[in-house]
């Protein structure tokens, strides 16, 4: 797997719509909304998460388990910081190299190891969740 230098803010973008429409092909949405800006997508996939994208040996294998416009959860074996940045892409896809980064939220030990949300550094543009709500 190769490493990509940084990306520009085009490519970032469309790597975050494409991991969006993974979660939209082979996921479900979830129905509570509450606070939600974008409809939240649960699907399991593997990522790949790097603290430092310039380094191939300092990455390791997540599992997603939801992802929105605005972020991504998933678990991981291994302990996060709040507020630490981190860089994400498909696991093995062969599709893209790019990186999109994001900021811890959360990092909630499990009987699995961690359960992680990260906000992308470059959400994709507010959806409309259903027609009766507006978007924020």
């Amino acid at each position: 797997m190769s490493i990509q230098g940084p990306a520009g803010a085009q490519e970032v973008a469309n790597e975050t719509s494409r991991l969006l429409e993974l979660g939209r092909k082979h996921g479900h949405a979830d129905t509570e909304y509450g606070k939600r800006r974008w409809t939240r997508w649960r699907a399991a996939m593997p990522l790949e998460l790097t603290k430092d994208p310039a380094d191939p040996a300092a990455s390791w294998g997540v599992t997603m388990q939801n992802v929105s416009g605005g972020g991504i959860g998933f678990r991981s074996k291994r302990k996060l910081r709040y507020g630490e940045v981190v860089y994400i892409r498909e696991w093995l896809s062969g599709e893209s190299d790019v990186w999109v980064s994001g900021t811890v939220t959360y990092c909630t030990e499990s009987i699995l190891g961690f359960l992680v949300g990260v906000q992308f550094d470059q959400p994709v543009p507010l959806e409309n969740k259903n027609p009766d709500q507006p978007c924020e």
